[in-house]
C-alpha cells in the first residue's frame, strides 16, 4: 500500500474521530467505506427482527379476540402490517438499497398505528394497554434493532403523529388519551440518544479497526522493505550474499527432499580489476550493473535464482534441471553478456566477457551444498585457465555423480 495514501487515509479517519459531537455521518469516503462493511450484516439483523415482529404480530390475534376485536385484528394484522413486514423483509434481504428507510420505517409505523387504533376500539382498562403496548414496541425497535439515528427517528415521529390523529379521530380532545400518547412519545426521547450513540460508536469503532488496519498493513510493508534491502545488493539490484546463502540452504534440503537434481553456477566477470584499473570505479559499477541486469533478466526468465556472490561474481541456482539443460542455460549467459559489447578499455579491441563454473549433482545426504559450491568454484578458476569466455563443468565426484570439463563451443 502506498504510503503517501496510507497516511492521507490515517488524517482522514483522525479528523472523523474528533468530528463535533452532534455529527454522526463520516467523509463521504469513509462513510461508503463503512457502509460497505457494515451495511450487509446490518440489514440482515433488521429483517431478523421484523421476522420477529411478524410473530408478535401473529401471536396478538387472541388477544384481540379477548376485547372482542378479532375481526378488526385479523383485517389489519394480516392484510396490512403482515404483508408490509413480508415485503420489507424481502427489499432488506436483496439488498435494495433505494428503498431500505422505507423497508425499515413503514411497517414498524404500519405496526403501532395498528395496536393504537385497535386499543382506540374497546374500553378501558385495554385501551391502556394497546397504547402502552405501541410505547413498548418503539422503546425495543430504538434501542435494540439496529437501525440508523435517522431511520429511528423517522419511526419515532411518524408513530406519534399517527397516534395523536388516531387518538383526536377516535377520541376527539380527551384528556388522558392525549397526557397517554403525550407519554409514549417524551418515553421515546431517551432511547433515541442512546440509539445515536449507538451509531455514532459504531462508526467510531469502525474508524480505529481501519486505522489500525492501515498501521499494521503500513509496518508489514516497512518490515518487508527492510527484509528487502537487507536482502538486496544496493549496486547491482541482485539478492545478496547473505540471502544467497539462506537460498541455497532451502532450496538445497528442498531438493534432497525430492531426490533432485542441483546446479550452481558461479560467474565471474573476465578481467574485471584491470577494466576498473584502466576505467575508473565508476565505470565498474556501471559495467557491473548492466552484467547484473542481463543475467536477471535471464535467469528470471527460466524462473532461477541469481544473486550477487561478491565484488564482480554472481552465483546462480538452478535446482531441477539436468546437467545438459543446466549447462545450456550457463552457455546461454556467456553469450548474453558477451553479446552486450561493452568494451573492455584495458584489452583494446575486445569486450567484458565472463566465465562460467558449473557444478550439477543429484542432490544426496552423501553430498552437501557446500561441496557443490566448491565444485562450482572450482570449475571456475578451469574456465579461467583455459581462456576464459567460457563455460567449464565441475569433474569432482559427488555422491556418485561426475561431471567433466565443458569448453565454449567454436
Amino acid at each position: 500500500m502506498d504510503d503517501h495514501y496510507s497516511s492521507v487515509r490515517i488524517e482522514a479517519i483522525e479528523r472523523a474521530l474528533s468530528r463535533p459531537f452532534a455529527k454522526i455521518a463520516l467523509e463521504p469516503e469513509l462513510e461508503a467505506e463503512y457502509q460497505d462493511r457494515t451495511a450487509r450484516k446490518r440489514l440482515i439483523t433488521i429483517a431478523g427482527w421484523q421476522g420477529v415482529a411478524v410473530v408478535a404480530n401473529l401471536v396478538c390475534l387472541p388477544l384481540d379476540y379477548m376485547v372482542d376485536q378479532l375481526q378488526l385484528g385479523v383485517m389489519l394484522r394480516l392484510g396490512v402490517v403482515t404483508p408490509l413486514y413480508f415485503l420489507a423483509i424481502f427489499a432488506l434481504l436483496r439488498g435494495v438499497r433505494q428503498v431500505e428507510a422505507i423497508a425499515i420505517v413503514l411497517p414498524l409505523v404500519a405496526f403501532v398505528s395498528t395496536v393504537a387504533f385497535l386499543g382506540f376500539q374497546v374500553g378501558p382498562p385495554h385501551s391502556d394497554r394497546y397504547l402502552m403496548a405501541t410505547g413498548l414496541m418503539l422503546l425495543f425497535n430504538t434501542i435494540v434493532v439496529p437501525t440508523s439515528f435517522r431511520q429511528a427517528l423517522t419511526a419515532v415521529l411518524l408513530a406519534a403523529l399517527t397516534m395523536f390523529a388516531l387518538a383526536y379521530l377516535e377520541k376527539g380532545l380527551d384528556a388522558d388519551t392525549v397526557s397517554l400518547c403525550a407519554f409514549i412519545a417524551g418515553g421515546s426521547v431517551l432511547p433515541l440518544i442512546v440509539r445515536f450513540r449507538a451509531e455514532k460508536g459504531s462508526r467510531n469503532a469502525f474508524l480505529v479497526d481501519l486505522r489500525d488496519e492501515l498501521k499494521s498493513a503500513h509496518l508489514v510493508a516497512l518490515t518487508k522493505a527492510l527484509a528487502e534491502l537487507a536482502d538486496t545488493d544496493p549496486l547491482t539490484g541482485l539478492r545478496n550474499r547473505r540471502s544467497l546463502s539462506e537460498t541455497l540452504n532451502r532450496k538445497w534440503a528442498e531438493a534432497c527432499a525430492r531426490n533432485d537434481w542441483f546446479g550452481i553456477l558461479m560467474i565471474d566477470i573476465d578481467r574485471f580489476k584491470l577494466f576498473n584499473d584502466t576505467a575508473g570505479h565508476d565505470a565498474g559499477d556501471r559495467c557491473l550493473e548492466k552484467v547484473a541486469q542481463a543475467l536477471q533478466v535471464e535467469t528470471t526468465r527460466n524462473g532461477h535464482y541469481i544473486a550477487r556472490f561478491g565484488g564482480e561474481e554472481f552465483t546462480a541456482i538452478m535446482p531441477g534441471m539436468a546437467p545438459e539443460p543446466a549447462l545450456e542455460v550457463a552457455e546461454t549467459l556467456r553469450r548474453i553478456v558477451e553479446e552486450l559489447a561493452i568494451p573492455h578499455p584495458g584489452c583494446p579491441g575486445n569486450v567484458v566477457t565472463v566465465s562460467i563454473g558449473a557444478s550439477v549433482v543429484r542432490s544426496s545426504p552423501h553430498a552437501s551444498v557446500e561441496q557443490v559450491i566448491a565444485a562450482a568454484d572450482k570449475a571456475l578458476y578451469q574456465a579461467k585457465a583455459r581462456g576464459r569466455n567460457r563455460v567449464a563443468r565441475s569433474v569432482d565426484r559427488l555422491g556418485e555423480t561426475v561431471h567433466p570439463i565443458r569448453k565454449k563451443a567454436g
